[in-house]
């Protein structure tokens, strides 16, 4: 298990720094449109058409009655977000230090500022669902089960969230379970994809064959 340090720890210059750049984010129209879906409990039709691979089949009811938000969603999600203390939240110890270490105007500090604020943008959506906020929980299309028919359009079992990536999708080995597939379902509609960050030394030669493995 990583050590965790909470970013109210950083000097206040980098802090203010990364609380500026995640209020952004999160502030942003891709962010707000992929969050108060969350917020609402299921995704919106035309973004299940776009992203989903193996999660919506095609008799699933929100593609013809999911085509907007139920009412009220944007005023919870402002609610909800303007609650949400960035300062608070706990990212890996060794991240922490190195951007804190990092001169500011610096590639490193550059770098390292973006990976915390993808992990930030991670967190936030594991929150908001942990926050149970899902209107459709028992209604028809939260309700709803594919027939015994359809249950081989799932090469495993109907996903427990549909706000879930085709890569992401083995919620047990995750900390935070189910709310981490949200979150990496978040980090893609987002930044076009889960960021991943190489933490290798620069001087170590890649292993090709390693990669392939």
């Amino acid at each position: 298990m990583e050590s965790l340090l909470s970013i109210s720890s950083l000097e206040h210059r980098h802090r203010d720094t990364f609380i500026h750049a995640v209020t952004n984010v999160l502030s942003s129209p891709i962010a707000e449109a992929t969050y108060t879906q969350i917020v609402d409990g299921l995704p919106l039709a035309d973004v299940a058409r776009d992203v989903y691979h193996g999660c919506v089949c095609s008799t699933h009811p929100l593609l013809d009655k999911h085509r907007e938000l139920c009412p009220g969603v944007a005023e919870q999600f402002q609610q909800l977000r303007a609650g949400f203390d960035v300062a608070t939240l706990q990212m890996d110890s060794q991240l922490v230090h190195d951007y804190q270490s990092a001169p500011p105007g610096s590639s490193l500090f550059t770098m390292r500022l973006i990976e915390l604020v993808a992990r930030a943008v991670h967190q936030f959506g594991v929150w908001l669902y942990q926050q149970d906020t899902n209107h459709h929980k028992n209604d028809e299309l939260g309700l709803w089960r594919p027939s015994e028919t359809k249950l081989r359009f799932y090469p495993r079992t109907y996903p427990s969230t549909l706000f879930c990536h085709e890569w992401y999708r083995d919620y047990d080995q995750y900390p935070e379970g189910i709310a981490d597939c949200v979150g990496y379902w978040a980090e893609a509609r987002i930044f076009g994809g889960v960021v991943l960050f190489d933490r290798r030394d620069p001087g170590v030669v890649p292993n090709a064959e390693a990669c392939t493995r």
